[in-house]
Formats: structure tokens, sequence, C-alpha cells
């Protein structure tokens, strides 16, 4: 089915991702007016309903935790390669602000470059550590392939700050991440899950990863996202369609705008849905639990679709060092669309699980990288 679907968009995916953009341009400039939450009252003694706050009226100092996890395996399919897997844990709360490796005062400092300051904003705190790991499709060949993408991974950290001022009003969030690339960690990782699986294919080549050894790296993400329309408790099943633009500096640098629904039954805050904030791996946000009908446990299905303008991804050019084998701006693509579809469940009242599936064209022009790049993730959280 997956490789039916990704051979069927192979050969018209510049005219499917020019359709996707005209799409997406056309709803992002009419947006229709939007309704109060009926049902419920929008705001709770003066902030918005929903906020994840703690009997004082501040933010919950723990807000829970999220775990994110990406891989092939996740997929019917026999692929291992491209992006192959990666995983991330999210931290939330007021506690990650005031951690001492807490990336907060950097977020302070970069979101007024693009949001300029909001005095009345609630903000809402997150943090996050991870590793992302990318391979050629010939995994037993030692040497470099030249037609293919480099071997790559990234662990980090990433901060991250989400400012909420009105229900209906845009929600903009700031992302500051610090990382390491070409660490022998995910490699490590990688060649020990293939041998305790005892697969056939064991990766040989991760020595020639782009920045071997390591390199420092760095990434300023700004995000805005707003709700088109929704029905939120009007029915006992409700959707929400929602778009968001953001402008990401760093080792990806590109720009991108976003188009996602959801449809089921919601108990959550519509700006604390967010698949679209994905580069590979799900980025921080902040653990949002039952906020507005206890009786009623979230369950909704969930798709959208993002079209990314790139200029420069390290992951396939390299940054500083000189790498044994790199890409050339030239060979790679700078228009790249993505689509996603997943279910997310509320298996407890404070545990929620989603599964994803994510489609994305390819990266590069030319030769066996010029392939569609598909995999599957799951996530689980917790709030307090």
């Amino acid at each position: 089915m997956f490789r039916m679907f990704t051979h069927a968009l192979a050969p018209d995916r510049r005219r499917f991702m020019l359709a996707a953009a005209l799409l997406l341009t056309a709803l992002s400039l009419t947006s229709p007016p939007l309704r109060a939450q009926n049902g419920e009252p929008a705001l709770e003694n003066g902030r918005p309903r929903g906020l994840p706050l703690d009997e004082s009226g501040r933010e919950k100092y723990n807000g829970g935790w999220t775990f994110a996890i990406d891989n092939d395996i996740f997929l019917p399919t026999e692929n291992d390669y491209d992006y192959t897997g990666g995983f991330a844990f999210t931290f939330a709360g007021r506690r990650t602000a005031e951690w001492p490796w807490s990336l907060d005062p950097l977020v302070d400092r970069v979101e007024p470059l693009f949001f300029g300051r909001d005095a009345g904003a609630f903000n809402l705190h997150s943090q996050q550590i991870g590793l992302l790991a990318f391979t050629p499709d010939d995994l037993n060949n030692p040497a470099p392939i030249p037609d293919d993408r480099p071997y790559a991974s990234l662990a980090f950290v990433a901060g991250s700050r989400t400012r909420v001022s009105h229900p209906l009003a845009p929600v903009d969030t700031t992302t500051v991440t610090l990382g390491l690339l070409g660490l022998g960690l995910a490699g490590a990782l990688q060649r020990g899950i293939h041998k305790e699986l005892d697969l056939t294919e064991v990766p040989e080549g991760w020595e020639h990863q782009i920045s071997d050894g390591g390199e420092l790296t760095a990434r300023v993400a700004w995000m805005r996202q707003s709700l088109l329309s929704s029905n939120f408790q009007q029915h006992r099943y409700e959707y929400e369609l929602k778009w968001a633009r953001d402008l990401s500096l760093g080792y990806q640098t590109e720009a991108a705008v976003s188009l996602s629904v959801r449809w089921g039954r919601i108990n959550t805050p519509w700006w604390s849905f967010t698949p679209d904030r994905v580069e590979y791996i799900s980025q921080p946000a902040p653990v949002i639990g039952t906020s507005f009908r206890r009786d009623t446990r979230e369950f909704y299905f969930w798709l959208g679709a993002k079209i990314r303008l790139r200029v420069y991804n390290a992951f396939l050019q390299g940054q500083f060092r000189d790498s044994i084998h790199e890409i050339s701006s030239d060979d790679i693509e700078h228009a790249v669309g993505e689509a996603w579809i997943g279910a997310t469940w509320q298996v407890t009242e404070r545990h929620r699980l989603s599964y994803a599936i994510r489609y994305q064209t390819p990266e590069l022009k030319h030769g066996q990288g010029d392939r569609n790049l598909i995999w599957g993730g799951i996530i689980l959280s917790r709030d307090l």
C-alpha cells in the first residue's frame, strides 16, 4: 500500500507540491471569521482555558513529559534508509526555564526578533533532548556512495516557549536547538540494534558521516499557528482546521507553510495539537491534559500537509568542517513537500498515545537518493 502511494506521487511530485502550495496559500489568505467556543466560556480567571496552571495561577512547575520515537520498523515496509530513526524526550513546565542547563535565556533573546514582546501573553516552557540518524540505502557498503545521501546524525538539546494570549488568537512558538553533528553514538546504536536483531544489513559507513567526530551546530525557529475553523464543543465529534507558517535558521534554513486538521473526540485546546511542528522528530511542546470535559477521553484522527522552501540542510551539505561525502546545493531539492496522517488516543486520564505515518518528497534531485521518504512514529505523553 505504502509503495503504491509513494510511486504514484513520485512522477508528479512537482505538480503535487505546486497544487498543495496554492491550496495552503489560498486558505491562509481567506481565513473565515471565528466563533467563540460554544458550550464553554473562552476565558477562565482572565486567561484562556486549557492552560496548565497550578493553584496560584502560574504555569505548572512540572507540566509532564513526552517520549517520541521514529523508525522505519513502524511501517509494513522494508525501508531502512534516509531518515532511518530518531527519539526525543520532552519535559514541560516552569521547571525547564529554571534548570541550570535551560535554553530559555537564549529563547528569550531571539523571540523578539520575529514576534516582538507581549507582556500580556502567557508563556509555556518545554525542553527536549534527542538523537537523529540518517543513512543511505546500501548499509553494507563501507565506502561513500556518491549518488546517495551521506550518513549523518545529530545529538541535541532544544528549548521552546509557546506564547498564548487569547483562545482564538494566533499562538507563537520560539525554539532554540543546540547540538553536535557527527558523534559516534548513532552509528553504535544502529549497529547494536541490527546485530541484536540478527539483521543481514549492518551499517558499515558511519566512519564517513557528516562532521565525523563531532561538530557544534545550532538552529533557531519561529512558528505562528492560527485557527481557521472549528466546531469545538458543539457536537460529540468535532473538528479543528488550522494553518501555520514558520522560519528556521541554522543547520536547517528554510521557510514553510502548513495546513492540518483533527477530527473526533477532542478535549484539549486547538493550539496544543502540533503535528506540523516536526523537523524529522517532533519538536518540544507543552504537555496539555484534559482541559474541558472530564467525562470524555480524547480519541481523534489527524492529517495535514506542509511545503518547505529549503535553503540549506547540514545533514546533506555538511557544515564548516570538510566531510568525506557531502551533497552540493545544486543537487538538493529546495522545495520539499510533506504529508502526514495519524491518530491520538487518551489511554488514561493522564496518558495519551499517538501513532503517525509521515511522507516527504525527495531531498535529492538525482541518483539513488532521488526517492520519497516515509517513516512511522509513536508518541507517548503524560501530563501532571
